[in-house]
């Protein structure tokens, strides 16, 4: 089936799902997140992409004789100035049913499409703009929610050559948020 072509919120969403946690090649160091990290999984745009991470001394004979209770600390792993995600899964689905079927979604999918570039990004308009947006500023620490996003983000993936060629959602996200 054609890639290039306008897609139903019922085609998007399963395509969500099925790109969700998925490396659309295993040499990909990133797999597909859109609803892990900018949809309804994660519990609010504050919670930030948490990892863990080591702390050693200055020498290792030090590192050694260190607690391991105090070896460990939580830190963010996107510094992202301004983050945001929809809090809603239909309003994700919408979202991105809006930007593949846009005029530049349409353009990525062309160049994606056959034998074409393996991947594309584009902007997206979201014209009426999509509701249930909340947004995190890092910098002040204020958290807004019941906004709206005027425009999105979206990373798209082949699967495949030819014929067999499958779209991958690597990612998805506000942009413009209002």
């Amino acid at each position: 089936m054609s890639l290039k072509r306008h897609y139903t919120m019922s085609e998007v969403q399963t395509l969500l799902y099925e790109s969700e946690g998925r490396k659309p090649k295993p040499s990909e160091s990133d797999s597909g997140h859109t609803v892990s990290l900018h949809g309804d999984m994660r519990g609010s745009a504050a919670d930030g992409r948490q990892t863990t991470a080591i702390i050693l001394a200055a020498t290792i004979e030090e590192s050694r004789r260190m607690d391991p209770a105090e070896g460990f600390v939580v830190v963010g792993s996107d510094e992202k100035e301004v983050d945001a995600r929809f809090t809603t899964r239909l309003d994700l689905i919408k979202a991105v049913t809006a930007a593949l079927n846009s005029s530049d979604g349409q353009i990525a999918l062309g160049k994606i499409e056959g034998n074409g570039k393996p991947a594309a990004t584009f902007v997206a308009v979201l014209s009426p703009p999509v509701m249930n947006v909340e947004r995190f500023t890092r910098l002040t620490g204020k958290l807004e929610r019941g906004l709206k996003a005027t425009s999105m983000f979206v990373k798209i993936c082949r699967i495949g050559n030819g014929k067999t060629a499958r779209l991958h959602i690597q990612t998805a996200y506000p942009k413009d948020v209002s």
